[in-house]
């Protein structure tokens, strides 16, 4: 069956929600009226980007429907450190002293105000999935996940 909204299956939520904003029927959650897909551009009682109305689930390529995913980001810029340290010291120093990394940010935020923009200077170096369960977040929620532990 192909997904138009001529033949789409329409759920209702209260029979087939499994209380967790998912179609029991889909797998993929429900637009809810603060999803993250409502938004001013588009219809205020439909996702913007799948077109599905609040109550139906989301397309299953809808890219306001998330999984968890680690990445790791390489940021290559200059810092100043003590003129006598070498490569061991600096990362002696940042990998396993009291150096906190939240200070990286801060490193990173004064790179970006000199330059304007990291492009050149930044990769994403690998994606390593945690959790594939289609979700959505709320517009209230933030878009970024919790702390992760790193895994190789």
């Amino acid at each position: 069956m192909s997904d138009t909204p001529s033949n789409r299956i329409h759920e209702s939520r209260s029979e087939n929600d499994n209380g967790k904003g998912q179609s029991v029927m889909s797998g993929f959650p429900l637009v809810l009226s603060n999803d993250d897909g409502i938004r001013p551009a588009g219809r205020p009682n439909a996702c913007f980007y799948c077109n599905r109305n609040i109550g139906e689930p989301h397309s299953s390529h809808c890219v306001a429907v998330k999984k968890l995913v680690q990445v790791r980001y390489v940021f290559t810029i200059g810092v100043y450190i003590p003129h006598f340290w070498g490569k061991s010291d600096v990362l002696s120093h940042r990998n396993g002293g009291s150096w906190c990394a939240d200070n990286a940010l801060d490193e990173i935020g004064s790179a970006i105000s000199d330059s304007r923009c990291l492009c050149g200077n930044f990769k994403c170096e690998s994606m390593h999935e945690i959790d594939g369960t289609p979700s959505s977040l709320p517009k209230d929620e933030l878009a970024f996940a919790p702390t992760l532990d790193i895994q190789e």
